[in-house]
């Protein structure tokens, strides 16, 4: 009788211990670990893509960027232009309205 406690004992304890390694989580990592392969390797190629990305996003900004810096050098040499203009155009008035002046003396 004592052989058939001991006996069910055992089967209780072993059954115990493997529902314990069942429910934890670390127990089955391995069943897991090539999904996290996949995963992780999935991820990397996401990164390498989005580093591309971003390095050709950086080569248009950089581009962009000089379109911009010859945009504002034509604007400034436009308006140093405009202002000489201006001050040819001033300047020819004032020798027309001193020509009209000499004449009607």
């Amino acid at each position: 009788d004592s052989l058939k406690q001991d006996s069910s004992s055992d089967n209780r304890r072993t059954r115990l211990e493997q529902e314990s390694v069942r429910s934890n989580p670390l127990c089955k990592a391995p069943y897991a670990k090539p999904s996290l392969e996949k995963q992780l390797s999935s991820l990397k190629v996401e990164l390498a893509n989005v580093k591309a990305a971003s390095e050709k996003l950086q080569l248009e900004k950089n581009e962009v960027s000089q379109e911009n810096h010859v945009l504002l050098t034509e604007l400034h040499a436009t308006k140093t232009s405009e202002a000489k203009l201006k001050q040819m155009v001033a300047t020819l008035q004032d020798e027309a309205a001193s020509l009209k002046a000499k004449l009607n003396w």
